[in-house]
């Protein structure tokens, strides 16, 4: 009997409360949320891909592992392991929440007398 687990098996929805209280299977991840957002926001997009190009244009769909973008009149099946980063034109709205891609630390830091922990003005 050495070496066998007898312990119980733990159900997948008692595993990996977030800290939101909601299991991870109910809840969207942010790439769904991100990508669902910009699909309804029908907002233009610059795909960052790793052979270093850039493509901008419309999110109409995903899945696993791909997103179609629609660009200049043509379809583009970009595969998600060639992507290396989505970038949007204007704000989402991911959850009910805008977000303007404008971190509020550095919005402090950008003001007058901000001393960037330096202790000087």
């Amino acid at each position: 009997m050495d070496g066998v687990f007898t312990g119980r098996r733990i159900p997948k929805h008692e595993v990996a409360k977030s800290a939101y209280g909601r299991s991870s299977t109910e809840r969207k991840s942010l790439q769904d949320q991100f990508l669902l957002a910009a699909i309804a926001s029908r907002l233009d997009v610059d795909i960052y891909l790793k052979n270093e190009s850039v493509r901008r244009g419309q999110i109409a769909d995903y899945d696993n592992w791909s997103v179609l973008l629609y660009s200049e009149g043509k379809q583009y099946l970009l595969f998600k392991s060639g992507i290396m980063g989505i970038i949007p034109t204007g704000s989402l709205v991911l959850e009910g929440e805008t977000f303007p891609f404008l971190p509020t630390r550095v919005a402090e830091a950008d003001s007058p007398g901000y001393s960037y922990g330096h202790g000087m003005m």
